[in-house]
């Protein structure tokens, strides 16, 4: 049963590529390769404004920006990111909003079972989202939520990345609201997962030490690529222009 979202939504996410000193003179860093085949740029999003632990969830906050080539003006995005420690879960969960629309979507991927969730909450306690899971043989596991009506909707399994982020664009209506939520959550997919482990000092007994956090799991658009390239595509309107996501 996915976890209920407060109102609160959540993210600030971590760097969205390494430096040129880190990079192999061969391979695009992930900023140069979202320019170059998107047109799409982040700044801001590697430093939290606010960074606390609440109920052993590690949670970081701030705002950055994201423009598109031929913008005018970048926008402002608030995220907010909450990390859950193994023991509870082990949820990412990632809230983007546009800061003058006050537009936003939350992003929740699971580490353990490897799926992710496109969301929007409905009130106080309530939200409403789609599921995706990928398969090992190209296939995608989808389902729907609204816990106004119900936990969740029986699984469907879909052909490919393409037909996965129509399901989920149907329901979760990510393409009609600004491209820049969508977008600074994709690109944000690209960097590092962390991971929150809890730390313990050998000099303490019986007190919850705050969870730290290390990068180093394997990207969300790594794993679910064939459907992060589609909602890119889609977002930004490409249609049949776009070679990552043919079928659109």
């Amino acid at each position: 049963m996915l976890r209920r979202l407060l109102i609160v939504l959540v993210p600030l996410a971590l760097v969205t590529g390494c430096s040129a000193d880190e990079a192999d003179e061969t391979e695009p860093t992930v900023p140069d390769y979202l320019a170059e085949t998107f047109g799409l740029y982040l700044a801001g999003y590697d430093e939290a404004d606010e960074t606390f632990e609440e109920d052993g969830v590690l949670i970081n906050q701030g705002t950055g920006y994201t423009w598109l080539e031929g913008d005018e003006n970048s926008r402002e995005m608030h995220v907010r990111q909450e990390l859950f420690s193994a023991a509870e879960g082990g949820d990412l969960v990632l809230v983007v909003t546009d800061v003058a629309s006050d537009e936003s979507r939350y992003f929740l991927y699971n580490l353990a079972e490897n799926f992710i969730v496109f969301g929007e909450d409905t009130g106080a306690a309530d939200s409403r989202g789609a599921g995706v899971q990928a398969n090992p043989d190209g296939t995608y596991e989808v389902w729907t939520f609204d816990d106004a009506v119900s936990d969740r909707t029986d699984v469907e399994t879909v052909p490919d990345g393409y037909t996965a982020m129509r399901r989920v664009d149907a329901f979760n209506g990510f393409s009609e609201i600004s491209p820049h939520v969508i977008l600074t959550g994709f690109a944000l997919a690209h960097g590092p997962t962390p991971e929150a482990r809890f730390v313990r000092p050998p000099d303490t007994k019986n007190v919850r030490p705050p969870p730290t956090t290390e990068a180093g799991t394997t990207p969300v658009c790594s794993t679910f690529k064939a459907f992060c390239d589609c909602v890119a595509c889609r977002v930004l309107d490409r249609g049949g222009d776009c070679d990552l996501c043919p079928a659109l």
